[in-house]
């Protein structure tokens, strides 16, 4: 594909030095964050986007002049590729756009939001999407927007806060198909499946995943009566107007009698609409050596998928068992799992679980 010392497309005299953030689709195309190398480089000018396959890479935004970097936020981020190669992702502008500036802000600090979700190649001639600033719900407007996900029709969706009191409703999940925007629910809104008097809290810090049948799923927290710092976190999934909730902190672990959920992790959303995340447990006969594990959904139902003290065959008749289990994992539409653990020997195995 490409290497550091490689020349760089759209950049003359200058070679690829790092990468980061690799990003592959279903029909192989690849987009990436790079940081350059060159006689005429400087730290203003040296890190980019670019996607693409083998031979054939474009760079689709840079910094300076595309953009400008403060220490508020970094150049680039949210990267994501779809199957049609367009590329999504969140980027500062340039100087000579106009900041958007929160008047209060929650600790009364002004905040300087110089930044947008934009996708490239763009579908409707502008390559920016949303930024703060943007017509979000009434009057008010967006402020802050997290990062965003994007499907296959390049329908995205993203939580963001906008411009209404901080003591009032000022944040929630937008959904947006063919230039439309669509809010999926803010906060204050009654959570799927929790008992009244609770509502979601805070979404502007929520990472939602998005499907192509345009399903998301996303964890948030709650608040409300009855809700402590042991059932404040939840998950959900759906469609806008037909979430459910999938698991919450406090409840009982599918799969781990005595034990409940502690903490869930984000969550990722496969095709077939079903979810899957890694959680902590607290509870009867859990100790550090089986206080994580990964659960998924299959159409609908909930199940543990793998925790720390299964025992796995990791070659013929060589039993090992799992004493710990690393955070990252990956999830596909056949249902499948696959996360790396460090066994009681104290090898690392890369383990497929297949429902």
């Amino acid at each position: 594909m490409t290497r550091s010392g490689a020349s760089v497309p759209g950049v003359e005299s200058s070679t690829f030095r790092l990468f980061d953030d690799l990003r592959l689709n279903g029909v192989g195309q690849v987009a990436f964050k790079a940081t350059l190398m060159g006689p005429y480089i400087t730290g203003e000018i040296d890190e980019g986007i670019w996607s693409g396959s083998s031979g054939n890479l474009s760079m689709i935004k840079r910094k300076a002049p595309d953009i400008i970097v403060s220490t508020e936020r970094p150049a680039f981020d949210g990267l994501s590729i779809n199957d049609d190669g367009r590329v999504m992702l969140r980027a500062q502008f340039p100087p000579t756009v106009t900041q958007v500036t929160e008047p209060s802000g929650a600790s009364g600090v002004q905040v300087h939001y110089n930044y947008g979700i934009f996708m490239r190649p763009p579908i409707n001639g502008s390559d920016l999407l949303v930024r703060p600033g943007d017509p979000a719900r009434g009057a008010y407007v967006f402020e802050y927007l997290n990062e965003p996900a994007f499907n296959s029709d390049s329908n995205y969706a993203f939580a963001a806060s906008y411009s209404a009191p901080h003591d009032d409703e000022n944040s929630g999940i937008w959904f947006t198909r063919e230039g439309n925007k669509f809010v999926v629910v803010t906060e204050k809104a009654r959570p799927p499946g929790t008992p009244a008097d609770i509502e979601f809290s805070d979404f502007a810090g929520v990472k939602v995943a998005l499907n192509n049948e345009d399903e998301i799923a996303f964890r948030a927290g709650l608040r409300g009566t009855g809700v402590t710092d042991a059932n404040n976190i939840g998950i959900w999934a759906g469609t806008r107007g037909d979430l459910s909730l999938v698991a919450r902190t406090g409840s009982s672990a599918v799969g781990a009698p005595g034990a409940t959920f502690y903490f869930l992790s984000e969550n990722h959303l496969n095709n077939a609409g079903d979810v899957a995340f890694m959680a902590i447990l607290a509870g009867s006969g859990v100790s550090s050596n089986s206080d994580k594990g990964i659960w998924a959904t299959r159409q609908g139902n909930l199940s543990l998928v793998a925790r720390e003290g299964d025992s796995y065959e990791v070659a013929p008749g060589l039993i090992r068992t799992v004493i710990e289990l690393k955070t990252r994992f990956a999830f596909n539409d056949l249902g499948q799992v696959a996360f790396l653990a460090r066994f009681s020997d104290d090898t690392i195995g890369l383990v497929v679980v297949t429902p």
